[in-house]
């Protein structure tokens, strides 16, 4: 899940949080697409500035022109590209439509298989426990 006013992204594993890591989520005038989506494929990254590899999600985002010149408005979750300190200090609204982490958070997600469902919303709905909070405040 992806929660665009926190500017986080929380991973769920049988409906336990399991991790929160700041994210670079889309500035005002181009924000991230809100809508429940799915891990398409992992990519080979165009660049190191990338992170280890780039999860394409179902996600198309107005703003996005073009993803590696597939012609296609492809929301990713990447590296940090230029924006690591801006999302260090609690996340960001830095990107295009797409999602940044920080290299170390985005190479935990490399577990999580294609077809994985991924939830961006505009505000987290669901109540998080005292630990979850807490989780959230270690890993961000």
């Amino acid at each position: 899940m992806v929660d665009l006013t926190l500017t986080r992204l929380l991973l769920f594993r049988h409906s336990q949080l399991k991790m929160c890591a700041p994210a670079g989520v889309g500035a005002a005038v181009t924000p991230t697409p809100v809508g429940h989506y799915f891990v398409a494929l992992f990519a080979q990254p165009p660049t190191p500035e990338y992170g280890s590899f780039v999860m394409v999600t179902s996600a198309f985002a107005d703003t996005v022109t073009d993803w590696q010149q597939a012609g296609d408005p492809i929301a990713t979750i990447e590296g940090p590209l230029d924006s690591a300190a801006a999302i260090d200090r609690s996340g960001a609204r830095v990107t295009t439509g797409s999602v940044r982490l920080l290299g170390r958070d985005l190479d935990r997600l490399r577990v999580v298989p294609s077809g994985t469902p991924i939830d961006v919303v505009s505000a987290l709905r669901v109540a998080l426990t005292p630990h979850e909070r807490k989780l959230c405040r270690e890993d961000g």
